[in-house]
């Protein structure tokens, strides 16, 4: 019976999940041809430039909603699994209210301290009026961050997708249009602006459609809906309060990790030249290809862990945890292994040698990833759906307790390289406490043995993988589909080998794929051929 749930709610996940992977690959893959685009017309510099820029509307949008989001996709799937149509209108109606207002402020205070910030702090007086023209897509980037909440809790990711492709399409013809035009940098940031303001726009007429307007023509259906109503205060103080509860700690949570991010960036500008960070820019907009594949599952995850109880499904949770770690190593971790075998040729067969030095940043960053197979992704997903935000909060500390320091000592030293070390470092300890803390609370533990040999079959097929590349003298993107065919035949070769999965596995993401529509038609017949081999 607990099996049964958990695979129902993974089926669930898995449409959902799928669906965002499609937007994702869509929306990135024009994302990708604008930043081809964009970097190719740009000197490398203003590359670099662009980056620093990015760093005050990024710091300002760490307060946006002050956790709401994630109050509103845990408010709204739990009433709606519980019929509590008024309590989802509340939400939805001051959650809006609270994060315009709040998104208004921050832009504001951005626009105002721009010209402090690029003369002080970046050493880059020319920059502040740039600064104060991105201001403005604070506003935007923070309303579509809110309908997107709504769009998750509501289980339609489609429209998330829908959102991520028109932001991307909006961005891949107005930036290079502009920078054509003769805007230069100026133009990057006005397509930015504009593409936040279209896609804002496109949620907003979605929300109203979708989801408000039949909510605010239906009425509680029985009594049971109006006894429940009201236990929950319906104005905007006991809406507020109930979601600020939840969200704040969560939102402390997510600003302190956010100030240890800026704190990197702003470290990065002052000790890094503008050729340094444009490498390292075109080194993190690779990792997009093991985005793929964290956004989707890391989204659907709180909305299925926000459906159990510890008190009611214990089971159950222990099923989903396990089982979702797992299966999302099975997809991480080879990724990450392979941008890390592949990481010359991905950047040589966009940009040749221009950003040089970007193979080995992209390399370093991917290591990261690999800590998806301890449970990176599923602890945070666990602990906040079962509402222990605070214990968020406590993490994200030892994270920052770490980071700091460690960032003090070594990127002033060691520019980005000390940069990407110091933010490898300073995840392990919160990891280790979390992976601590969710075994003694909640009984729940990462498979280790299956999870070990996730890690030695992707290793042994990056290292196949890496052989291939150095010892051939292929160019690049021949390296590149040469590479990516070896790795993938060489990695299902080894989890076959060393039974990475085995019958029950094959059978579970059989039944789990059936939430996958068409789709579903073509996993089978794999699925199934995985498990005659076996």
């Amino acid at each position: 019976m607990k099996l049964r749930r958990a695979i129902d709610i993974a089926r669930i996940s898995a449409r959902g999940s799928v669906i965002l992977s499609l937007g994702m690959v869509t929306s990135n893959l024009i994302m990708a041809l604008a930043t081809f685009i964009i970097a190719g017309l740009l000197p490398r510099s203003d590359y670099g430039l662009y980056s620093v820029i990015l760093v005050v509307p990024s710091f300002f949008s760490l307060f946006q909603g002050l956790g709401t989001n994630l109050a509103i996709i845990k408010y709204v799937a739990q009433y709606r699994s519980e019929g509590r149509r008024r309590e989802i209108r509340n939400i939805l109606t001051y959650g809006l209210i609270f994060n315009l207002l709040v998104s208004i402020l921050l832009a504001v205070a951005s626009f105002l301290s721009a010209d402090y910030l690029a003369g002080e702090v970046f050493h880059r007086p020319g920059v502040g009026f740039l600064i104060k023209v991105i201001s403005i897509g604070i506003f935007m980037t923070s309303m579509i961050a809110t309908f997107n909440s709504i769009f998750v809790g509501f289980e339609r990711m489609e429209f998330n997708s829908l959102t991520m492709i028109l932001q991307a399409v909006s961005k891949c013809l107005l930036s290079p249009t502009l920078i054509l035009l003769g805007y230069g940098l100026l133009g990057v940031i006005m397509g930015d602006v504009a593409s936040s303001t279209i896609t804002a726009a496109f949620s907003f007429a979605l929300f109203i459609l979708y989801f408000y307007r039949r909510i605010a023509s239906n009425e509680d259906d029985n009594l049971d809906v109006e006894e429940a109503s009201m236990k929950f205060s319906t104005s905007l103080y006991g809406t507020l309060s109930l979601m600020l509860r939840y969200g704040l700690p969560l939102s402390a949570s997510t600003i302190l990790n956010g100030i240890l991010t800026q704190f990197y960036n702003f470290m990065m500008a002052i000790h890094c030249s503008d050729v340094e960070i444009a490498d390292y820019r075109m080194a993190t907009n690779f990792t997009v290809l093991i985005n793929f594949f964290i956004f989707p599952i890391s989204t659907v995850l709180f909305p299925a862990f926000s459906k159990l109880s510890i008190d009611r499904d214990r089971g159950t949770l222990r099923v989903v945890f396990q089982s979702s770690v797992k299966y999302s190593a099975l997809l991480v971790v080879p990724a990450s292994v392979v941008v890390m075998a592949l990481s010359k040729p991905l950047v040589c067969t966009l940009f040749g040698e221009k950003f040089h030095d970007a193979p080995l940043y992209l390399s370093l960053i991917a290591i990261s990833y690999l800590y998806v197979g301890a449970g990176r992704l599923t602890i945070d997903s666990l602990i906040n759906g079962q509402g222990r935000t605070d214990v968020t909060l406590k993490l994200t500390l030892i994270m920052l307790s770490v980071g700091v320091p460690l960032g003090l000592l070594l990127i002033p030293q060691y520019g980005i390289i000390g940069l990407i070390t110091t933010s490898l470092v300073s995840m392990v300890p919160s990891l280790a406490v979390g992976l601590w803390w969710v075994r003694r609370e909640f009984g729940v533990s990462v498979d280790v043995a299956s999870g070990v040999k996730i890690y030695i079959s992707s290793g042994v097929a990056g290292l196949v993988t890496y052989l291939l590349n150095i010892y051939t003298s292929f160019t690049y993107w021949v390296s590149l589909a040469a590479g990516g065919a070896i790795f993938l035949l060489a990695y299902l070769i080894m989890i076959l080998l060393v039974k990475a999965v085995d019958e029950n596995d094959i059978e579970n993401m059989s039944d789990i794929s059936l939430g996958l529509g068409p789709l579903h038609k073509v996993i089978n017949p794999i699925l199934e051929m995985v498990k005659r081999l076996l």
